[in-house]
């Protein structure tokens, strides 16, 4: 009799048992499924480095440099600045506020690439009271650095001229501007080869007398380039220079 009461026990326990096998069964297949598809983990790529507001501003950045500083951008703070001085709770303080930031641009020179001065394009995001505040510690911080934070609104269009007096403004002889003439036109190579005029490389492209400009062309090389009978047309990510 007793032995009939406690049937239904094992029962119910055996099928618990069961239940749980085969939740294990389930759970460790379906990782291992998982882990042959491309889309197991949640990333995926993103379009572009930049939104279209800093790559605007980026082609009026380097047109306004004509090569004479590289650029880099998406920059962590904690790779142009470090925390010394300090220790304990006063360090991870210090280093909590530039941790897991960045800035827009860093200008460096083109050998040696020291750092000589960051930029920050704002939009809108930075007008809310949360972003004022950061921002407010962000030029402090850098300011405590020596190193020089140039800020620009992001807009539509860009003044080639506002960026160059703030670069000249900031970084001064470190900057020193290069004449360009019609003269530096009369070396482009017709069809083979390739050299270096004023930072800016020159190479030919698929036509006779066409070719590609490694930077964007400052407004007096594009006057230059016009007066001598070259036109420019967008070619995937290039500017391809003809004659007429």
């Amino acid at each position: 009799m007793e032995g009939i009461q406690t049937l239904p026990l094992l029962l119910c326990f055996v099928g618990l048992l069961a239940l749980a096998a085969i939740a294990v069964f389930a759970k460790v297949g379906s990782i291992l499924i998982g882990a042959g598809r491309s889309d197991a983990l949640p990333y995926q790529r993103r379009k572009a480095l930049f939104s279209k507001a800093e790559r605007s501003f980026l082609g009026c950045l380097e047109a306004a440099l004509e090569g004479r500083l590289r650029v880099f951008g998406k920059v962590r703070i904690e790779d142009l600045i470090s925390v010394r001085g300090v220790s304990g709770s006063r360090r991870a303080s210090a280093r909590g506020r530039i941790k897991s930031r960045h800035v827009d641009f860093a200008l460096c020179c083109p050998d040696s690439l020291e750092v000589l001065a960051v930029i920050e394009l704002d939009d809108a995001s930075h007008k809310s009271p949360k972003s004022i505040e950061a921002d407010r510690w962000k030029s402090a911080i850098f300011k405590s650095a020596g190193l020089p934070l140039l800020r620009f609104a992001a807009k539509r269009a860009y003044s080639l001229s506002e960026i160059e007096a703030a670069l000249s403004e900031s970084l001064g002889e470190r900057l020193e501007a290069r004449q360009v003439t019609s003269d530096v036109v009369s070396k482009i190579p017709d069809s083979i080869g390739r050299i270096e005029e004023f930072g800016r490389i020159f190479r030919p492209y698929q036509n006779e007398g066409s070719f590609v400009l490694s930077q964007a062309p400052s407004v007096e090389l594009k006057s230059a380039l016009k007066a001598n009978g070259y036109r420019a047309r967008k070619v995937d990510c290039d500017w391809v220079w003809s004659r007429n």
